[in-house]
């Protein structure tokens, strides 16, 4: 008997693919790509989901200008009716000690100075206060122009 010699078939053709399951040349490299190379992709996605968040966490210097205004008309409104008070104190400690010095001396004259200076200085205080506090109810540190007019010498 003759030794029997086997054919060789040739492979089959791949079957079609009619519902595109099968990815075309491109699609597979590009998945070839991203499966060698998805550690690098994370870091790089992750730096640059830091660097955004890092620029969005830190306030702009408008924020920062009218945060500053906010604070400074907010100090103002607390603080000045307490210096009011006192040169109201002084005014009636000023007077006090006027009316029990002579009319006419030079004593009382300077004491009569003092108080109208305490006078001056009480109706500026109350001026800066009502401007602050209109300030402070009409929400002008968050206008545009709110940092250019605020530093008068």
């Amino acid at each position: 008997m003759a030794p029997q010699t086997r054919k060789k078939l040739a492979a089959p053709p791949p079957p079609e693919d009619p519902e595109g399951q099968n990815p075309s040349g491109v699609a597979q490299r590009f998945i070839k790509f991203v499966g060698d190379s998805w550690q690098l992709i994370s870091v790089l996605t992750a730096l640059s989901t830091a660097l955004v968040g890092a620029f969005t966490y830190f306030a702009t210097r408008q924020e920062v200008t009218q945060t500053e205004c906010q604070m400074s008309t907010n100090l103002l409104v607390n603080i000045i009716p307490t210096q009011v008070e006192q040169l109201t104190m002084e005014i009636e400690t000023a007077t006090e000690k006027k009316s029990a010095l002579l009319a006419r001396s030079s004593d009382a004259d300077k004491i009569q100075n003092q108080i109208d200076d305490y006078k001056k200085r009480k109706a500026k205080l109350n001026d800066e206060y009502d401007a602050a506090l209109a300030k402070l109810t009409s929400h002008a540190c968050f206008n545009k122009e709110a940092g250019k007019t605020e530093k008068q010498p």
